[in-house]
């Protein structure tokens, strides 16, 4: 990673924190600055990006009796977990929102 992309990196995560740590269901990454479920998937790919882990596959999965909705990512780094509230399922246009 450049130094540009460094930078770019820094801001984008001081822009969208972000708590858990992504290695259990239970720990999902949550982003607490997206206010769209397109929002939150930009921000995952561009996490998984940073950790340089390539995408192998991915799986919704939407907890009926909780709050959130969860993307299951496998990657050449492993899996990721991450999460996101599911009143947001359907919102926004479609865009998809990338740092």
């Amino acid at each position: 990673m450049g130094l540009l992309d460094s930078i770019i990196n820094r801001l984008c995560w001081a822009l969208f924190p972000h708590t858990g740590d992504g290695k259990t269901k239970k720990t999902a990454i949550l982003f607490q600055g997206a206010t769209t479920e397109y929002g939150h998937i930009g921000l995952q790919y561009a996490y998984l990006a940073a950790k340089e882990a390539k995408p192998k596959a991915q799986v919704a999965i939407l907890d009926e009796n909780g709050q959130y909705a969860y993307d299951w990512h496998t990657t050449t780094k492993g899996e990721f977990w991450f999460k996101f509230p599911k009143e947001l399922l359907g919102k926004g246009d479609g865009t998809i929102e990338i740092c």
